[in-house]
């Protein structure tokens, strides 16, 4: 990932079973909390300046 300039952080794996709503909710709620705090995409960000 970083050959490609994207911080390892924004990729994330998580194995959720369908009995587990209450886990899968709070997957749901720290992804994004953590992609909140990175703040914007670097890549997208470098294609819309050029």
């Amino acid at each position: 990932m970083k050959d490609i300039g994207i911080n390892e952080d924004r990729v994330q794996m998580h194995f959720v079973s369908a009995a587990e709503a209450d886990k899968l909710k709070d997957i749901i709620e720290k992804v994004a909390a953590d992609v909140e705090k990175m703040g914007l995409n670097p890549l997208k960000k470098q294609k819309s300046i050029e």
